[in-house]
């Protein structure tokens, strides 16, 4: 067995900007304090990227898990919340369901740009639902 200061090379990593700021960052230097041998290359897209043609040992995705054979494992969940300002409720109502988002202006996320979604997935216990946005802005 080999201890932690043994493990050495380049280590090249893509993962989202929102999980690097929040999770990553945070213990990156306790990891690289912990593995001084460890040359790490960090790249943060939400951009789909071919892990083998793109050079990386390790992609970090939220969202499905693909089906186009990568081998891919879930590390957890995290929780995402639509949010809107007292005053857009005020002036537009408040939504009592996902259907109701599909007439809300709301502002809409692509990890693609020049691709604009036309929709948005909603979690429940009944699965994922896509809905159709009415989006002014993405």
């Amino acid at each position: 067995q080999q201890d932690a200061t043994s493990i050495s090379g380049k280590l090249r990593i893509d993962i989202p900007p929102g999980i690097a700021k929040s999770l990553l960052l945070p213990r990156l230097s306790e990891f690289l304090y912990l593995h001084p041998g460890i040359e790490l290359e960090l790249s943060s897209h939400d951009r789909p990227v071919d892990i083998l043609h793109d050079g990386f040992d390790c992609v970090i995705r939220t969202g499905a898990l693909p089906e186009d054979g990568v081998i891919a494992r879930p590390l957890g969940k995290l929780t995402m919340v639509n949010c809107a300002s007292p005053h857009y409720l005020t002036r537009f109502g408040y939504p009592q369901s996902p259907d109701d988002l599909t007439s809300h202006a709301i502002v809409r996320y692509t990890p693609h740009l020049g691709v604009h979604p036309l929709g948005f997935e909603v979690a429940s216990v009944n699965g994922v639902q896509w809905f159709k946005s009415g989006g002014m802005l993405t």
